[in-house]
């Protein structure tokens, strides 16, 4: 793919197409082959700017038709940097989703989870719980929904800042409440 004339070829400009692959279906009316797919590549920066002035920065972007729709829409793009969006053409991650994401099975993450300001982290699928960050000048984590409350386990649990319990604070058999930064006094329920 090139600008210009077959014989004054020009470099291609950004948003220029470069190829793809399209797919077609004969229509039920009988009439005409309609676009049920596609992969198409365009160019997406600047090209020719690198060292040796043949780079050439590409997305992928991948579409398909909806059932009724009279047109395809973009349902993936990989970027030049890598990065893929699902649900968006411009993702800022290495992989950005825009919608619903749904995952089955165990998920290991070897990184922080970030939720956004004001936005909820919610379990089950009845939204039966959730952990919010509220931002709005207090500052402070909401953990609700559960009709039992929170349960903390393991062999420390430390609260640090000013809080304060609205309901009562349960000491299983056997454990204790500390005070203080040294445990200099604690609780023990037998």
């Amino acid at each position: 793919k090139a600008r210009g004339t077959e014989a004054s070829k020009a470099v291609v400009q950004d948003g220029d197409r470069l190829g793809g692959i399209v797919f077609y279906g004969y229509n039920d009316a009988g009439t005409n082959y309609d676009v049920g797919a596609g992969i198409l590549a365009f160019v997406d920066g600047e090209p020719s700017t690198g060292a040796d002035d043949s780079d050439m920065p590409t997305k992928l972007v991948f579409y398909t038709a909806d059932e009724g729709a009279t047109n395809y829409s973009t349902r993936m793009t990989i970027k030049p940097d890598g990065n893929v969006g699902i649900g968006t053409t411009a993702p800022l991650n290495t992989l950005s989703v825009t919608g619903t994401l749904g995952v089955s099975g165990d998920t290991s993450l070897s990184g922080n989870i970030r939720v956004a300001d004001d936005k909820k982290l919610i379990f089950g699928a009845a939204d039966d719980a959730h952990v919010e960050y509220n931002e709005d000048g207090d500052d402070f984590l909401i953990v609700s929904g559960s009709s039992k409350g929170i349960a903390l386990s393991g062999s420390s649990v430390i609260v640090d800042g000013a809080s304060t319990f609205n309901d009562n604070v349960n000491i299983v058999d056997d454990k204790r409440l500390f005070f203080g930064t040294n445990s200099d006094v604690s609780l023990r329920y037998d």
